[in-house]
């Protein structure tokens, strides 16, 4: 009993085995003819992963891309003075300098101000941190609505305090409303360094970072791309089949 014991372990460890392969074989050829890798060459313990359509298919390339471009675009939206409001891009912060204290209030401020091209009056009706990985350290000081006045300087404020040396990231949205009662929002990344800023400059460079050249991506040679595995035909006994995805 125990020799055939073993034997039957050996027997579904092989199976497991077989299985496995199977699968790796199925998802590997997959990202092939997708153009998702240019190697067949794979480490164990390396996951790769692609978003698929509800029928388990991938998108085309053109597809993907065209999305990949409307998230830029949007972005691009979202970060574009308009309205006639004009925000900087980057905040001015009281301490100043470009490493803040730790465990310390620091004050972040916006300076808002509005054009000729802007339907006056125009309203700062809200404004949020929204995003980013230590939005909590950001709270929002002025209070809202306010007017932003024509060559009059409104200051949006925030207060922050950081937790420890690091680099702390967030995203404020602006909400406006104009004398036509349209509504728009403007939205600004923040990024401040905190620590002790002598430990800052032992970690700077000492000589300007030159990035490499990388290689121009070849397309995929046929013969690098593998069929899928083949499977017995459980109908008639015998014969092959590609597998179908």
């Amino acid at each position: 009993s125990t020799l055939f014991g073993k034997f039957f372990k050996n027997k579904v460890a092989q199976k497991e085995q077989k299985r496995r392969r199977y699968m790796e074989g199925l998802v590997m050829s997959a990202l092939r003819r997708q153009k998702l890798m240019r190697n067949k060459r794979y480490s164990d313990g390396v996951v790769i992963c692609s978003f698929a359509r509800e029928d388990k298919s991938f998108a085309p390339m053109s597809e993907r891309q065209t999305a990949r471009e409307k998230l830029l675009q949007q972005r691009k939206d979202q970060l574009a003075n308009k309205g006639g409001i004009d925000v900087p891009v980057n905040p001015t912060t009281d301490p100043k300098g470009p490493v803040m204290p730790m465990n310390q209030n620091v004050t972040v401020a916006y300076n808002l101000t509005i054009t000729h091209d802007a339907q006056n009056p125009v309203d700062l009706v809200d404004a949020r941190v929204t995003g980013g990985s230590h939005k909590r350290c950001f709270q929002i000081k002025t209070a809202t609505p306010c007017r932003v006045v024509e060559e009059e300087e409104t200051t949006l404020e925030l207060s922050f305090q950081s937790r420890g040396t690091g680099v702390y990231r967030a995203n404020v949205n602006m909400v406006f409303r104009d004398a036509s009662g349209k509504k728009f929002s403007i939205l600004r990344s923040i990024l401040l360094r905190s620590g002790d800023s002598d430990l800052y400059d032992i970690l700077k460079p000492a000589a300007p970072f030159v990035k490499k050249k990388r290689a121009v991506d070849k397309p995929v040679k046929d013969e690098d791309v593998v069929n899928p595995p083949l499977i017995r035909s459980g109908q008639d006994g015998g014969g092959s089949a590609f597998v179908g995805y």
